[in-house]
């Protein structure tokens, strides 16, 4: 059994059909297998996307619906992270800025924006006034 094994083994390692498409293997199938992983990273990115907005979404609903209710900045965004859902580290990670826009004559954000620096102290939070009804 051995020696019909070894002597099949030979065989093989001598056969040369089939060898130009090796080169060709080698060279596209990491290609091919780094494409794969892209687009799971990106479909990973675009998933949380979509939650962080989901969550963004249902929170500003809840404040704009409920005008008297008086809200804390850590309450802002601890609603955003239970409606965000799976985002790693949500309560550490997100940075919420509110800042009230007239929807008539509509001027830009501020260009600069703040940006967290772990090395560094954060900056203070800026603070929101809430919503009142419009009549």
């Amino acid at each position: 059994m051995i020696r019909t094994l070894t002597s099949y083994l030979r065989q093989f390692r001598r056969d040369e059909d089939g060898s130009a498409l090796v080169v060709e293997f080698v060279i596209f199938t990491p290609l091919i297998i780094g494409c794969f992983l892209m687009g799971v990273e990106m479909g990973l990115y675009s998933m949380r996307h979509m939650f962080l907005d989901r969550g963004l979404d249902l929170t500003v609903r809840y404040v704009r619906l409920n005008t008297n209710t008086p809200m804390t900045h850590p309450q802002l965004k601890d609603m955003i992270c239970r409606n965000a859902g799976f985002i790693d580290d949500c309560d550490t990670t997100l940075r919420l800025e509110m800042q009230p826009l007239n929807p008539r004559a509509f001027a830009a954000f501020d260009p600069q924006p703040d940006c967290i620096d772990l090395s560094q102290p954060v900056e203070p939070e800026r603070g929101f006034t809430l919503g009142s009804p419009t009549s």
